[in-house]
């Protein structure tokens, strides 16, 4: 792959996820538990129902009613790499 496209893919994936978290009420602990359902029926209904009627920028305004925005990549990493290295 081109690196490029997986940097964007983060960028996308990590609003996306944000989107879902608030729309699916305890989501993260509910993928703890091995349920993945909730957010496999949250993509089907908001990203892979499109299919290849969008664009990505206009398919994520779609799924996010926003466009791309890095914050919720950098929300994300901070969150996660603040507990695993206590910084």
């Amino acid at each position: 792959g081109y690196f490029p496209s997986y940097m964007l893919g983060n960028l996308y994936a990590a609003q996306m996820y944000s989107k879902a978290r608030q729309d699916i009420p305890g989501l993260d602990k509910r993928i703890e538990m091995g349920d993945v359902l909730s957010l496999v029926d949250w993509l089907r209904k908001n990203i892979h129902s499109m299919g290849r009627r969008y664009e990505p920028e206009k398919l994520l305004k779609a799924a996010t009613g926003k466009e791309l925005d890095p914050s919720y990549f950098l929300r994300y990493i901070k969150e996660k790499y603040s507990s695993i290295y206590q910084i």
